[in-house]
């Protein structure tokens, strides 16, 4: 391993210049520069009490929250999200599970194999469910003054639903789930009465790539779009600037 800053890549001559001047040949070049977890956009994903699992300093801080009795909800069970389940329940956390896909670890195992991780789940005392109505069922079973638990405590639970269909194009399609990805849509859960801003907001969009915003086809200009509340049923369709337009 060498450490150092890089400053440029011929690509043509095969060499990444680096800020001291020396130059590293290489036949493949893999460009490895981090990421960061995919937030859904869910009003309040920022609150002290909603934590990503990314880092060790995350772990740590999730650790530190979580006792026995401890209610988490954890949203995702891919193959990390399976180990954090199980670190949580050894814990002694009251633990319930919701994964967007039709089994547990979707993108890896088959409906056998997930099937068996979600008995496993069941006999460590976790409560998990997949796919969108195990979603519906969680909203239906809301009640609007009922405190919500999260690590941090009680909060002020906003539970009415309504689900709209988001698409984004051209580059920012790279923000949508692999399995929406070819039809630049999604079908979205958002909280009823969420205005055009907060729902791209809390999808955590750079600004500078949200550029033409249209709901049902009708344009929504950057001042609007705080004010412009959506209903249920409506399209939010986002492009990024094309070509400099």
């Amino acid at each position: 391993m060498q450490l150092g800053r890089a400053e440029a890549i011929d690509s043509v001559g095969r060499e990444v210049h680096r800020a001291d001047g020396s130059r590293l040949p290489y036949d493949q070049l893999l460009i490895a520069t981090g990421s960061q977890p995919l937030q859904p956009p869910i009003l309040g994903i920022g609150s002290a009490g909603v934590l990503s699992c990314w880092t060790l300093a995350d772990a740590r801080a999730i650790a530190a929250r979580v006792a026995t009795g401890t209610r988490v909800l954890q949203m995702g069970a891919g193959f990390i999200g399976c180990i954090i389940i199980e670190a949580l329940a050894e814990r002694g956390a009251k633990l319930t599970v919701v994964e967007m896909g039709n089994r547990m670890v979707p993108r890896m195992m088959d409906e056998v194999a997930g099937e068996t991780i979600r008995r496993w789940c069941l006999d460590q005392g976790v409560d998990s469910g997949t796919g969108p109505s195990r979603r519906m069922e969680g909203a239906a079973a809301c009640q609007p003054d009922a405190p919500q638990r999260s690590l941090s405590g009680p909060q002020p639970r906003r539970c009415a639903l309504m689900q709209i269909t988001f698409k984004l194009f051209a580059s920012l399609s790279d923000c949508l789930p692999p399995a929406a990805r070819s039809r630049n849509a999604l079908a979205l859960d958002v909280a009823d009465g969420s205005t055009v801003a907060e729902v791209i907001d809390a999808w955590t969009l750079p600004p500078r790539l949200v550029h033409l915003v249209l709901v049902n086809g009708e344009f929504v200009p950057p001042e609007s779009r705080s004010a412009r509340r959506l209903k249920p049923g409506d399209a939010l369709a986002i492009w990024p600037p094309i070509a400099g337009g």
